[in-house]
């Protein structure tokens, strides 16, 4: 939910902002599917206000998007479902109720997008399913950014793989404060 965050703001107050990384960004991009969308996080909203906290936390973090993650880094994973636990169970459905159910899709986005001058980096998983359509879509419509796919990793890209992350984030943000990340068919500086 950072990354749509970070797109808005981007997009409404440019010189406020240097660059963009929007990762595992993407799901409910389909205005078609938005139907389909609002029963999932009612769902999960209802699932944080009425089960214990570990429990709903737990449920939450077995999603397909997170299966990899769980396989390959069972420590990692247990923490970061100890940390969501740690969440506000009213914060938590508000969250998904009041943001992640109402917020526009990338196609409603589409206009700012396609003004968007802000140097943008697209980070995700290839086995966040549910995002990766929505990367490509946020990558077609942005004239300054580029995608980066990381192979066998989820929706939880910087702690299933923090070198790769770390190291692609140093990488674009020294790019884009030495004025080198530029829109293909410019000529580099």
């Amino acid at each position: 939910m950072g990354s749509y965050t970070a797109l808005h703001l981007a997009m409404r107050q440019p010189k406020r902002v240097a660059s963009v990384i929007a990762t595992g960004c993407g799901w409910g991009s389909d205005p078609a599917a938005r139907h389909e969308n609002e029963p999932i996080c009612r769902d999960i909203a209802r699932m944080f206000r009425d089960e214990p906290t570990a429990i709903a936390a737990e449920r939450y973090a077995a999603a397909p998007m997170r299966r990899a993650f769980k396989a390959r880094h069972p420590d990692r994973f247990a923490e970061f479902v100890d940390r969501l636990a740690e969440h506000s169970p009213i914060g938590a459905a508000n969250t998904m109720l009041g943001l992640q159910m109402r917020r526009p899709t990338l196609t409603d986005m589409a206009p700012g997008l396609a003004r968007m001058a802000t140097p943008l980096l697209i980070v995700v998983g290839d086995d966040d399913v549910s995002c990766l359509e929505g990367s490509l879509l946020l990558k077609r419509m942005a004239p300054n950014a580029a995608l980066m796919v990381v192979p066998r990793c989820g929706h939880q890209i910087g702690l299933e793989e923090p070198e790769v992350f770390n190291q692609t984030v140093r990488d674009f943000v020294r790019a884009a404060e030495e004025g080198r990340w530029i829109a293909p068919g410019l000529a580099w500086s």
